[in-house]
């Protein structure tokens, strides 16, 4: 049996850009370092081809836009330097706050969906799209649970003996 059947996966996508990611800061801070680094007009040559290449894809590709760059100046070294700044970027610091938590969220949603799947083997369902209805619920569970037989089968017994049977 495959792994996938045993412990199928739910997939979840996110954009990221203003989404998750501070993009604009990260923009921010990618033009004044290639304005530093290679010169206005070149920085501008690179948002073009960023833009262009965004529009394509329908997402962010800063180093996508960066080798398309290079291809219309291979010989620049001041590419390298430009390369490794968005190699060791701290995109981490970038993230909106609470943005891990949502993907933390999603992880919840997807062993759900899952749980959900194997509905049949549970012996109770609460659905939670009312609270109080589902507090309701759960509190009832709970207490017909501490009545099921084989939770009190000693004290079914004595009773049993106490009628001489």
């Amino acid at each position: 049996m495959n792994r996938a059947a045993i412990n199928p996966s739910t997939v979840f996508l996110f954009d990221v850009d203003n989404t998750l990611l501070d993009n604009d800061r990260v923009a921010d801070d990618l033009k004044r370092y290639l304005t530093k680094k290679v010169g206005e007009d070149c920085q501008q040559r690179y948002w073009e081809i960023f833009e262009q290449l965004r529009t394509e894809l329908g997402y962010a590709d800063y180093l996508g836009a960066l080798q398309r760059y290079r291809l219309e100046r291979p010989h620049d070294p001041k590419l390298l330097a430009v390369s490794r700044f968005m190699i060791n970027y701290p995109f981490a610091k970038r993230l909106y706050r609470k943005s891990l938590d949502v993907v933390k969220y999603a992880r919840r949603l997807g062993r759900a969906k899952h749980e959900m799947l194997s509905y049949s083997s549970y012996d109770f369902a609460v659905i939670d799209d009312d609270l109080e209805r589902a507090g309701r619920e759960v509190q009832a569970i709970a207490l017909g649970s501490r009545n099921r037989v084989s939770r009190n089968e000693e004290r079914i017994r004595e009773i049993l003996k106490s009628f001489g049977g």
